[in-house]
């Protein structure tokens, strides 16, 4: 049976990668870049460096502008810079982007602080 599937798993892996839509696929990778730029933001705000982390979060929202996390964690960023009326409103677009793709968030529960993720 395992050698069946080593055989037959190409041709569906290709099948599949056929029947997704062009437009999926360039969604697909906007949300992996901005996970990229999501995650070096956290690296950035672990070591105190809340304008790099900004920045990064800056550039995860420019990839998908619908990822609620990234806005929560420039929030973060920013209210740690003392810059507190741009935090409020990140944190708001967090609310209202959660609200409206639910289904986009996934939370792990057994991830370090139970923190949401980005579900592909």
């Amino acid at each position: 049976m395992k050698y069946l599937l080593y055989a037959v798993a190409p041709t569906l892996f290709a099948n599949v990668a056929d029947s997704v839509a062009e437009e999926d696929t360039a969604e697909l990778a906007a949300k992996l870049v901005a996970k990229l730029h999501y995650d070096n933001g956290h690296t950035f705000l672990d070591d105190k460096d809340y304008t790099s982390a900004g920045q990064e979060f800056d550039r995860a929202l420019i990839s998908f502008p619908e990822y609620p996390l990234a806005y929560l964690s420039r929030a973060q960023a920013r209210y740690l810079k003392q810059e507190y009326d741009s935090a409020i409103e990140d944190a708001n677009d967090a609310a209202l982007f959660q609200k409206t793709r639910r289904s986009g968030l996934a939370y792990a529960a057994g991830s370090p602080g139970h923190q949401y993720v980005l579900a592909l």
